[in-house]
């Protein structure tokens, strides 16, 4: 039928949620990976590898470190992690880490030429992967990424035993990442 008398169409159109910004990445991919850092093998992180400064033992509660306190040789190591940004904006910094003990539970970042700061120092000892958010003050911190290429410097403080699986940096402040994480599917060309 046509007109007035044609039936009503029921036809449900499903607009796609549009996805905050996301970059996945992967800690193994580093370069300029100095001593005391390491990429190894491990089953449980994403990719079956990751970033590392290893102790030389630990029992749970306490590992012998890489050097005494004190001594310049503990806090050497570096590793640069590069990415790209395709749009703009703030971003929060998540970090999927296993940590060995309180001893060694942090590392320090330094995101292009800003200030370095320290990741983790939060007394929990996970022996597991898990994500964690940079905060400060208890409080998440924004990240002002322009668009383009970044660079991510970690850095040795002096701690060991620590492991880090990903880095994931979202825009969206309610977005907790799962598991290992996948880089967000791209929009297909063209529409």
């Amino acid at each position: 039928k046509k007109g007035a008398d044609a039936p009503k169409s029921n036809k449900v159109i499903v607009i796609p949620a549009v996805e905050a910004p996301r970059v996945v990445l992967e800690a193994e991919a580093a370069t300029d990976v100095q001593p005391h850092f390491k990429v190894v093998d491990d089953s449980e992180a994403s990719g079956g590898k990751c970033l590392t400064i290893p102790s030389k033992g630990c029992n749970g509660e306490h590992h012998q470190h890489i050097a005494p306190e004190g001594d310049p040789e503990r806090t050497k190591g570096s590793a640069v992690l590069a990415f790209d940004v395709e749009q703009a904006g703030d971003y929060y910094l998540w970090i999927r880490r296993w940590w060995c003990c309180s001893c060694g539970d942090s590392f320090t970042l330094q995101l292009d030429d800003g200030r370095p700061f320290v990741f983790g120092n939060d007394g929990t000892t996970c022996r597991s992967w898990q994500w964690w958010r940079h905060q400060e003050a208890g409080e998440p911190v924004k990240f002002k990424l322009a668009a383009g290429a970044h660079k991510l410097t970690f850095r040795n403080r002096g701690e060991s035993g620590l492991r880090i699986d990903q880095v994931l940096f979202s825009a969206d402040a309610k977005f907790v990442p799962q598991g290992k994480e996948q880089p967000p599917a791209k929009a297909p060309v063209g529409g």
